[in-house]
């Protein structure tokens, strides 16, 4: 008896400091092939961490101020790659980039046009950069002009600004009819991590009460991967859990109703209990950490740890010892565990 209370104890301690659970389900996943480049879209495209924000309810002057202030503050918080409203569509970071990738990206080098670097060309583009340079308002950065004297970089930037774009109003992208400001974010989590997607959308509510504290008429509206899997996620977990209350209240009632004791209930939970921490610590202790699904068909697998205390109670007779009972009932029930 001491050594399982012990090893109880032990465990309780384990569970409280030691154990994670993860409710990241990439590692249920192909590792390999086609599939695992499906996965790595799943998990860390674009299309799976981004959320558009609406900000309605307000005056469009109102609505402009709270996205500016909404977009900065998500920013400093490091939950996000981007945060887009239409006020700096490209950071310094993303600049670095592009440039550095001008020749990959540009549509007027290789294939996808003509190559400017015979000696022709570039003597073209170094005269047009030098009457550019001898204007009054010089649209050509001195700087850049030695690495990039046949500005791919700008035909790359022209490139990616061309198509259709948000409308803009007071600085910040709106909706077409003006009644929404519009931002949009790109998480830094993966897609298929719940929990921190959930936290990013809680990040996001917070951020947007604190810069609507003298504005209460203004609203937020969500869309994204990350809102839809959050709120799936917590319909679920409201769910499970109103389902497994009323179960365990169900089965406490009829087991308080068959053997009018609280005791026997108390014991009767017992091996259960037992079982699921002995499970959760050692699957946590071999593979580092236990996954949320895992937890969640196992505890309903260990559910049968509840029938051997009602198998013992149930053939106990009047004024028997328990001893006795369970090494009555001791074949039976390893039958059962063997089975099992």
């Amino acid at each position: 008896m001491s050594l399982w209370l012990a090893a109880l104890l032990v465990c309780v301690w384990l569970v409280a400091t030691q154990v994670t659970v993860s409710t990241d389900l990439d590692a249920f996943m192909p590792a390999d092939g086609d599939a695992a480049d499906l996965l790595s879209q799943l998990r860390e495209g674009p299309a799976q961490r981004l959320i558009l924000m609406g900000i309605t309810g307000s005056r469009e002057q109102t609505r402009a101020t709270i996205s500016a202030e909404l977009a900065a503050g998500l920013t400093k918080t490091g939950l996000f790659t981007r945060v887009a409203n239409g006020e700096n569509l490209m950071d310094a970071g993303a600049q670095r980039l592009l440039f550095s990738h001008r020749y990959l990206l540009s549509p007027r080098v290789g294939a996808r046009g003509t190559a400017p670097f015979d000696a022709e060309s570039l003597r073209e583009a170094l005269e047009s950069r030098l009457q550019e340079l001898r204007s009054p308002v010089p649209v050509t950065d001195s700087s850049s002009l030695t690495a990039d004297p046949t500005r791919e970089f700008y035909a790359v930037l022209q490139s990616l600004s061309s198509g259709e774009r948000p409308e803009t109003r007071r600085g910040v992208w709106v909706s077409y009819d003006g009644a929404r400001a519009l931002l949009l974010a790109e998480t830094k989590a993966a897609g298929l991590d719940l929990d921190a997607q959930g936290k990013v959308v809680k990040a996001i509510e917070t951020a947007f009460s604190e810069v609507t504290a003298n504005h209460q008429e203004a609203r937020l509206e969500l869309s994204g991967a990350p809102v839809f899997a959050t709120v799936s996620q917590n319909t679920i977990r409201s769910t499970v859990t109103r389902l497994s209350t009323a179960a365990s209240i169900a089965t406490a009632l009829i087991l308080l109703l068959a053997y009018r004791s609280g005791l026997v209930l108390l014991l009767a939970t017992v091996p259960l209990a037992s079982a699921m921490l002995v499970a959760v610590v050692t699957a946590s202790l071999v593979f580092g950490e236990i996954f949320g699904i895992t937890l969640a068909f196992g505890m309903t697998l260990l559910g049968v740890a509840m029938d051997y205390p009602v198998h013992v109670f149930s053939h106990r007779r009047p004024d028997e010892p328990v001893d006795s009972t369970l090494r009555r009932v001791w074949p039976v029930l390893r039958l059962g565990v063997i089975s099992t």
